[in-house]
């Protein structure tokens, strides 16, 4: 049995839709520059693609990691690879009449002489004096020249609204446009501010989350028991306050300065309250653990708001805490697993 090229191994794997857009959105938040371009279509190389499928599956949860290859196959590379396989449809040939079929000094007056003209042509208009004088001038035709609006101009509404008497109606007609034309300036410019207004909310919002995080970890790092619980809200918190000052300059540089008191407007009374309450039950760890569970899902929410409404160098860092909270959970779940294998080792 033949075996299947490396480009057709993955081309008619099933690839559920949920993964393939937590995929999708994963490539577009960690995948790093240098090989963010080959997304873009053409040719990609040997050593491009393997360090595209060794990103995807050294970053990726494992419930997806089994997906990595057929997506890198069948929506980058076998994608970028595919040719049109129909041909775009040739134009009809456009008539055009030849000497031939039109006989010479006919073919203007056929395409392009008004009716009227042709009707002239063949029946003349006879000059038949009415009175019986041979000095009565000729008679005009009943429908007159057809050019006489313009000669005419006693008879025309727009000369008589260029007339002088009418100088303040335009004026009038003026005023108004130039009142519409401040409107529409002032209304394009209230919309640019209410997206930069929203832009700073999002980013306000991500600030008071690390704060939040960063306070929780402060109130209850020494009740923790578990070690490598200890060492990874230590991480976290660093993670935290670093983000959070790059957070803070960002709106900074949107005309915003942060107070304390501003960040405190994201302390929730709940969570001390289910603390202590774990505590009391002897599972404060696995509380805590819990509940940073839940603040960092809110924290990825947010994040995807500030680099859905974000300028390029927001977006950057969006992504950035992206892979850092990602950086967390590989982190996290490598010492899970040293701990289980020492555990059973023993």
């Amino acid at each position: 049995m033949v075996a299947k090229p490396d480009s057709l191994r993955y081309r008619g794997t099933y690839i559920p839709a949920s993964a393939q857009k937590s995929i999708a959105q994963h490539v577009e938040r960690t995948m790093p520059r240098h090989l963010r371009k080959y997304q873009q279509g053409g040719y990609i190389p040997k050593h491009a693609e393997k360090a595209m499928s060794q990103h995807l599956q050294k970053t990726l949860p494992d419930r997806l990691k089994k997906h990595a290859d057929p997506y890198l196959q069948q929506n980058v590379m076998w994608a970028n690879n595919a040719k049109p396989s129909v041909e775009p449809a040739k134009a009809s040939p456009v008539y055009r009449p030849t000497a031939s079929s039109v006989s010479p000094g006919t073919f203007d007056k056929q395409f392009f002489a008004p009716d009227n003209q042709q009707a002239n042509e063949q029946q003349p208009v006879l000059n038949t004096p009415v009175s019986g004088t041979d000095n009565q001038q000729p008679s005009q035709p009943q429908g007159g020249n057809e050019y006489d609006f313009i000669m005419n101009s006693s008879n025309s509404g727009a000369s008589s609204f260029l007339a002088p008497q009418n100088t303040k109606m335009r004026l009038a007609i003026f005023g108004v446009g130039i009142i519409l034309l401040i409107i529409l300036v002032l209304m394009f410019f209230s919309f640019l501010n209410s997206g930069g207004n929203k832009q700073k909310e999002n980013l306000l919002e991500v600030a008071k989350t690390q704060q939040e995080i960063v306070r929780l970890i402060d109130a209850n790092g020494q009740f923790i028991s578990n070690g490598g619980l200890k060492d990874k809200t230590q991480t976290l918190r660093v993670v935290m306050l670093t983000a959070q000052q790059e957070f803070t300059a960002a709106l900074t540089a949107r005309g915003k300065e942060v107070s304390p008191k501003e960040l405190a407007a994201g302390t929730n009374p709940q969570n001390d309250t289910l603390l202590e309450t774990a505590k009391a039950e002897a599972r404060a760890d696995e509380a805590l653990d819990e509940l940073l569970t839940t603040l960092l899902n809110q924290y990825s929410v947010q994040l995807q708001a500030v680099f859905d409404g974000g300028n390029q160098s927001e977006k950057d860092l969006a992504t950035e805490a992206f892979g850092q909270i990602d950086l967390l959970y590989n982190l996290s779940k490598s010492n899970a697993s040293d701990a289980e294998e020492s555990s059973t080792s023993q």
